[in-house]
């Protein structure tokens, strides 16, 4: 029986999910990275203050910005041992509140002994802060006051305290930005997973030897074929490996045959892995072996052959289109 064997590239088994989710990561990323040219420090100074005292700042011009928010960062400097209570209030030019938020911050630390061993050990929450977005460019005041200052032996504290107020307008919450990140990384990585090994099983087999063959229904116009031939080796491994790759019909007539060079692998636990993939449109559907040889073969320690039909691609690989 005459068969047409013939090498090309065939775009309609190409599955676009794993680029799309790819391109969305890089817009992530690049919109990560553009936010911080946005960014502008509108202030940055450090502000003394006495319990149930309040102080206003200049006002600030609320500008529109492409990406992010105003962002209001306010750090308690206090000693060890002590807690403070701190409002941060935004007031308009009518002088109403816009938003308020109230932190308690505090610092700790001590030492520890056990079994013998001992050492110190320092913690602290002093952070706060509020994001602001607006549609319309405004002045705003801020105004910081100290609600309670005290020890954590229950004291109270007439001294005053430090707040390090840092305004900066276009900025963007980084917590939902990294954690887009990671979840469009893991879409990318699933979809890229789930395509490279797309496809029915329809022969799997495996030998600690280097030739193994199998034989299954499959095939049809729009049925592509995925064969994998994976090979563990051991150290005496040559730099290259021919595998003597054939196909036959169901009354055990060859159409087709090749030999594919393949480098070593990696090394792994003293062997080196080294796989084939290649790609089959077989015409009519119906029963085909496939059988593989590994040439030199004194160092195969074993040999996997895996055929798929219904297999899709990320690129577009070279596609054997055998017609019987």
């Amino acid at each position: 029986m005459p068969v047409d064997v013939q090498t090309r590239k065939i775009k309609r088994f190409r599955d676009f999910s794993p680029l799309i989710a790819l391109g969305a990561l890089g817009l992530i990323v690049c919109a990560g990275l553009i936010s911080v040219f946005f960014q502008k420090t509108l202030v940055n100074q450090a502000i003394n203050l006495s319990p149930e005292e309040a102080i206003a700042l200049d006002p600030i011009e609320l500008e529109k910005s492409p990406i992010g928010a105003l962002r209001i960062d306010v750090a308690a400097d206090i000693p060890s041992n002590r807690w403070i209570t701190y409002e941060i209030a935004l007031i308009d030019s009518q002088g109403n509140l816009l938003a308020s938020a109230m932190k308690q911050a505090w610092k700790e630390s001590g030492t520890w002994r056990e079994d013998g061993e001992s050492g110190t050990w320092s913690e602290q929450d002093v952070k706060g802060g509020l994001d602001i977005r607006s549609k319309t460019g405004e002045p705003i005041t801020i105004e910081l006051s100290v609600l309670e200052y005290g020890t954590t032996a229950g004291e109270e504290v007439d001294s005053s305290a430090t707040l390090n107020v840092v305004v900066k307008n276009g900025v963007v919450d980084t917590r939902y930005f990294f954690i887009g990140t990671l979840a469009t990384f893991l879409l990318s990585g699933f979809t890229t997973y789930s395509v490279y090994t797309s496809g029915k099983r329809v022969i799997q087999k495996s030998i600690g030897d280097s030739d193994l063959g199998g034989r299954g229904v499959m095939g049809g116009a729009n049925n592509l074929i995925r064969a994998t031939v994976a090979v563990v080796s051991d150290e005496t491994s040559p730099s290259r490996f021919t595998i003597d790759f054939s196909i036959q019909d169901k009354d055990g007539e060859e159409v087709y045959s090749h030999q594919f060079q393949i480098n070593r692998g990696s090394k792994i636990n003293e062997s080196y892995r080294q796989s084939l993939r290649t790609f089959f449109l077989l015409e009519p559907k119906d029963s085909y072996r496939f059988y593989v040889e590994v040439v030199p073969d004194r160092s195969v320690d074993r040999t996997r052959l895996t055929v798929q039909e219904g297999a899709h691609t990320i690129l577009e690989p070279d596609i054997i289109h055998i017609q019987g």
